[in-house]
């Protein structure tokens, strides 16, 4: 959750200052969702990934680093989402597709760690359109196919020159990777954070008991073996989230 600045356990750490693992935190009750009944494992992965691709799509209570809203999602939509095997990505793609959207992706043939290839995983994640970045540029595949949305959980730094040929005129492109993008004639670009609630996050948790969401694991690792999942982590090379168990 978003509690404010917090020292790290130590400093000069790869990935900055990220708090540390504990038994337990203290943590605002406005914060946080109970588990109406589910395991911890179903829902741990929910609060970082789940949220900021909620509030990318739906808005919530998210806003852009501006303070405007963000994305409005029907069933009526179109959205692409860059990045569709990264946790945000898969978690997007069945978000949006419970809200009825057309969803496009991009994803690699490479294979996961547990054999499936990433363009399969978004398949069984459930996007509608699934585009190889390895063989085909994503703005021609889908050019004039006037998109609604652009959610960017890549942030290659061309993306929003050529979101212009795929996007309604004035659609949104969010990026949770792009820091340095800048509106077009063709895209309101827009980079936000998450806003952590119990609102929106009650909403995901709700998905997830009535198995419109699952969030993918890679491996759940008791507390002894926690430096192994960060180093997998930051390497990359998981399939799905990794959940210590401290207690």
């Amino acid at each position: 959750a978003d509690i404010g600045l917090l020292e790290s356990c130590k400093k000069d750490m790869p990935n900055g200052p990220a708090g540390a693992l504990a038994e337990f935190a203290c943590v605002a009750e406005e914060l946080v969702s109970k588990r109406q009944g589910l395991p911890a494992k179903d829902l741990v992965g929910l609060p970082l990934a789940g949220l900021t691709s909620y509030q990318a799509l739906f808005t919530g209570n998210g806003k852009s680093a501006k303070g405007e809203p963000l994305g409005n999602v029907t069933k009526d939509s179109k959205v692409l989402i860059l990045g569709g095997a990264s946790a945000t990505g898969a978690l997007a793609i069945q978000i949006a597709k419970a809200a009825g959207a057309y969803v496009a992706t991009t994803a690699s043939p490479n294979t996961m760690p547990d054999g499936v290839s990433k363009i399969d995983f978004v398949k069984k994640m459930g996007a509608d359109e699934v585009i190889n970045y390895k063989e085909a540029e994503w703005s021609d595949v889908l050019a004039g196919k006037d998109f609604d949305l652009i959610y960017d959980c890549v942030g290659e730094a061309d993306s929003v020159q050529k979101a212009g040929k795929i996007v309604k005129k004035g659609s949104p492109f969010l990026s949770i990777a792009n820091h340095g993008g800048q509106s077009t004639d063709d895209v309101v670009f827009k980079n936000f954070l998450i806003k952590s609630n119990a609102t929106d996050l009650d909403k995901l948790v709700s998905m997830v008991v009535e198995k419109k969401l699952t969030v993918p694991i890679d491996s759940v690792l008791p507390f002894d073996k926690a430096a192994e999942g960060l180093q997998k982590s930051m390497g990359w090379t998981s399939a799905g989230k990794l959940i210590v168990q401290v207690a």
